[in-house]
């Protein structure tokens, strides 16, 4: 087997170990186990079985390294379902096979944790091609990303809002462009800008995203929706909510 000269990249570091060999005194599998990270070595393929994995994948994802190497599917399994068609296409493919990779694994409590895949293909001395590669966990990092991209894209929003009010826009548009870049914001499908009437308390929706949604969730608290429309004067929607909530309960129930 040919190996590169080494690059200083963790899974680099796997390839060349052979080169670089431990005292006899040290055991190799124990310093492995307490790294922070996963040291696997796995055939390629989305149900290529795992021969080797370190302690570190009980910390890094729940699951035991006996779990990982006695259950083929678990990788496969476990990949984000919105990142499987990438990481799955560039497994079968072989895309760019020296390039880390970066996707969500759900831990087995079903949280969400970033890992950075780096792996070197070697072949053995049977002519078979094995990943040698090191996952670290990244998740801090990510979040720490996400949210700076959040808070710049609140503050881009607001700067945008400013300059339309300067420019006189109707304050119901400026409330439902205000709404929708919320909801692009938070990733969510639906909200409202409610206001309470001034004389009989009913919530007024000022403005609304996903409307068939919101009369859903009016009418599930025993709600509901009144559209008033004319022409010249705009669309009103209100939102009437029974003030005993526990009673509406009990007579759903």
């Amino acid at each position: 087997m040919s190996v590169p000269p080494s690059d200083g990249s963790p899974a680099d570091a796997i390839a060349h170990q052979g080169e670089r060999a431990l005292p006899a005194e040290l055991e190799t599998g124990t310093l492995i186990d307490l790294l922070p990270a996963i040291v696997y070595v796995a055939d390629t393929g989305v149900e290529g079985a795992w021969h080797y994995i370190s302690s570190g994948a009980e910390a890094i994802t729940g699951f035991t390294p006996e779990q990982w190497m006695g259950d083929i599917g678990l990788w496969a399994r476990q990949v984000h379902p919105d990142d499987r068609a990438q990481v799955f296409g560039r497994e079968e493919n072989l895309v760019e096979p020296a390039t880390p990779d970066e996707y969500r694994i759900r831990h087995r409590d079903g949280s969400t944790v970033w890992v950075r895949d780096e792996a070197v293909l070697l072949t053995d001395a049977h002519g078979r091609e094995r990943w040698h590669g090191v996952m670290l966990d990244i998740t801090d990092r990510k979040l720490a990303e996400l949210e700076l991209e959040r808070r710049a894209a609140q503050q881009a929003a607001v700067a945008r809002l400013g300059e339309r009010a300067l420019e006189g826009t109707d304050v119901a548009r400026l409330m439902h462009d205000s709404l929708e870049d919320a909801a692009r914001i938070l990733g969510v499908e639906m909200g409202a800008v409610l206001a309470h009437g001034a004389d009989d308390g009913e919530l007024v929706l000022r403005a609304g995203l996903g409307l068939p949604l919101v009369k859903s969730f009016v009418e599930l608290h025993g709600g509901r929706v009144r559209v008033d429309s004319a022409i010249g004067r705009g669309t009103t929607v209100t939102c009437d909510f029974p003030i005993d909530q526990a009673a509406h309960r009990n007579a759903a129930e």
